[in-house]
């Protein structure tokens, strides 16, 4: 699987969700449309054509001016190249000030219970307010989990506060400053586990393309058996890829996997050097990967981006 389908399958995951064809985008002289379940959806399209086309002149065509057409009521708003970074930042700090006005009001209805975090300084900062002690208890699980720090709820009425043990080896909270007691795995089941942890490895094209899965099985097996009997295949590999060290790197991987989405795309635009310009391309791309091996499609798309750059995209073939 090249990183063109990877990219095409992310893209339908970020506008599903609702239903389909609420807006769409018309162009002038042609007639053709393009639906999408979002305006965002399609303004954010159309502005990444166009800033495909400032990126990429000779490579693809500026998109012609267009309408949005809102299909319940048929208002039609305009867009071009000038327009549609606009629009979408716009639109964007339209929705960031509606999704700050519901996280006050949340906070507001939650307000009862704070749950609070030890900072390294020995100071408390305030995470969640929640309306009810269990509902602290358990978000004070979750802050536990992610900081391994000491904790305490304070019921905000009272200003009674509660200490909770934050065993800082597997993010787990007790009551009364006493350690529970943690059920391990055995080598044999942490081995066992961790070679499902390398399966899923494998079977995810991009992390295969750019780690070694073996070195992943091995750093997996150390954390398994550091961890709590119950935790997942899933949080284990999160726990070894993000981030990942740089020991599973795979470099000759993301070389070959590099060379060859670069040669599928461009042989047909420059078939005098696709060789050498993709073999540069692959060459910087993950010689950029191992310095800065922060495991993302994103990251990885702006290390190609730069390495297609460098080795000459945009300059004249031969």
């Amino acid at each position: 699987m090249n990183h063109n389908h990877l990219l095409l399958g992310a893209a339908c995951l970020l506008i599903s969700g609702t239903a389909f064809g609420q807006f769409k985008i018309v162009y002038g002289s042609e007639g053709r449309s393009s639906s999408y379940s979002q305006e965002a959806s399609a303004i954010a399209t159309y502005s990444t054509n166009c800033r495909r086309h400032s990126d990429y002149p000779s490579l693809y065509p500026e998109p012609e001016a267009a309408n949005i057409i809102e299909e319940s009521t048929g208002k039609a708003t305009p867009i071009d190249c000038s327009s549609a970074k606009k629009m979408l930042e716009a639109h964007n700090a339209r929705k960031q000030q509606e999704t700050k006005q519901k996280i006050e009001q949340k906070a507001e209805a939650d307000a009862g219970w704070e749950v609070q975090v030890q900072q390294k300084n020995g100071s408390w900062r305030s995470s969640y307010k929640k309306s009810t002690e269990d509902r602290a208890r358990y978000f004070a699980g979750i802050e536990c989990l992610k900081w391994k720090s000491p904790i305490r709820i304070v019921d905000t009425a009272s200003g009674r506060e509660h200490a909770l043990y934050c065993d800082p080896r597997v993010g787990k909270i007790t009551d009364d400053g006493k350690p529970a007691p943690v059920a391990l795995l055995t080598e044999p089941e942490a081995g066992q586990r961790a070679k499902e942890v390398k399966a899923q490895c494998r079977s995810n094209a991009f992390m295969s393309a750019m780690l070694d899965c073996d070195c992943i099985e091995k750093n997996a097996k150390v954390e398994l058996l550091q961890s709590e009997a119950r935790v997942g295949v899933d949080a284990i590999l999160k726990k070894v890829t993000h981030p990942v060290s740089n020991e599973c790197v795979s470099r000759t991987n993301a070389y070959a996997w590099t060379r060859s989405s670069c040669v599928s795309v461009m042989e047909a635009h420059r078939p005098q050097d696709v060789e050498e310009f993709c073999s540069c391309t692959a060459d910087a791309t993950a010689s950029g990967f191992v310095k800065d091996p922060t495991f993302n499609l994103a990251h990885y798309e702006r290390l190609r981006k730069a390495a297609m750059k460098q080795c000459g995209l945009g300059k004249k073939a031969g």
